[in-house]
Formats: structure tokens, C-alpha cells, sequence
């Protein structure tokens, strides 16, 4: 655990056609993720992982990438690939490794080049043993040790359907119906308490 407190949150590589700036979610937040917002096909896999509602409003990708030097922004945090040009800037999400939440439960991942000079976004997903990584994870004890996260990680490798956030979001809204006030924790009693009817 001290070892990924003391990760940077964002990391910065130089390169021939400019620098590389690699974060969480966005240049100013690790929780406020970038959005592609001017491709309404990637935007439909947020609404369907639910982590947009419709209606919402979605902040400009230029307002939070104009000011930066490096050229290219790496993203992660909502586990679902995109890339979205945005002047001198490429803004991209490679996916995610563990847990996509784009219905495709393959490991994802992106492959970044620059062939004369412009750089290319090549997305991969690969098949693996999804039946031996379940396996693995009843084997580790992280069930007992993870609760109700460790739940939905495991059904989230099955179905790349974004469990954990539904989880979250499901403890939050039974919190706040017992009367808690809000806040970044849930008390304990609470998120068990929602577990329960989550399952």
C-alpha cells in the first residue's frame, strides 16, 4: 500500500512529436474522468455502463486538455476505450486490463505509434482464461478479504458490465435512504447492510 501511495498522479514522457502526459482519470481531478464528447457512439457505451446519465452534461475534452505541453494524454479510470482528437492534442483511454466496462470482458489494451510523425491509436483486446482468473481469485482468499468489492471484481470479469460501480452507486443510494448525510465513506454498517440486497 505505500508503495502506490507514493505513485505519482501523473506521470509525464518526452517523445519525438511532443510529450506524453499519463494520468487517472484528468489532468485536474483522479476521480473527474475526460470524456470523449464529440463521439456519440463511445459516449453510448458510458450510458450503458452507467457512468453517464442521459441528459447529463458532458464538459468540452478541449476545455480540459487546451492548456496542456504535452501533445498526447493517456486516461484511465473509466475502463473503456476511446481516443478523441482535440486540436494538437490526442486524448485516448487504452481500456482496461482486468475489468473493461464495455460488455467485451477480453483483457484491453492500446498500442501507440507514430508512423511519419502523426501518432496512431491501435486498440487490442486478447483473449484469456477468464474460468482460470475466477478460479485464481476463489483460490486467493480475496473473497473473504475483499467483501462485497471483491463480489462484483469477479462478476465484473465475467461480464464486463461495470458490477463495482453499480455496487457503489447501489450502497450510496441505501445510505442516503437510512439518512446518511453523504460524504466520500460509507459507514460500514451501512454498505453491508446494501450488500445484502445487492447480491
Amino acid at each position: 500500500m505505500a508503495w502506490v501511495a507514493a505513485l505519482p498522479s501523473r506521470f509525464s514522457l518526452d517523445s519525438p512529436a511532443g510529450g506524453i502526459l499519463l494520468i487517472h482519470a484528468s489532468p485536474g481531478s483522479e476521480s473527474i474522468p475526460l470524456l470523449p464528447n464529440r463521439d456519440p457512439v463511445a459516449l453510448e457505451v458510458f450510458y450503458r455502463a452507467h457512468l453517464l446519465e442521459r441528459g447529463q452534461t458532458i464538459v468540452p475534452l478541449a476545455s480540459a486538455v487546451d492548456r496542456l505541453d504535452e501533445t498526447v494524454v493517456i486516461c484511465g479510470h473509466t475502463h473503456i476505450q476511446w481516443q478523441q482528437r482535440e486540436g494538437a492534442n490526442l486524448v485516448l483511454n487504452p481500456g482496461s486490463v482486468g475489468l473493461p466496462n464495455n460488455s467485451d470482458p477480453r483483457a484491453q489494451y492500446a498500442v501507440l505509434t507514430l508512423p511519419r510523425g502523426d501518432w496512431q491509436v491501435e486498440f487490442r483486446a486478447v483473449s484469456y482464461d477468464r474460468d482460470r482468473a475466477q478460479l485464481d481469485i476463489a483460490r486467493s482468499g480475496m473473497l473473504a478479504a475483499g467483501g462485497g468489492i471483491a463480489r462484483a471484481i469477479q462478476l465484473d470479469l465475467a461480464r464486463a458490465d461495470n458490477t463495482v460501480w453499480k455496487l457503489v452507486m447501489h450502497c450510496q443510494q441505501h445510505a442516503k435512504a437510512a439518512g446518511f448525510p453523504g460524504g466520500p465513506v460509507i459507514p460500514d454498517d451501512l454498505w453491508l447492510q446494501a450488500e445484502e440486497t445487492f447480491f
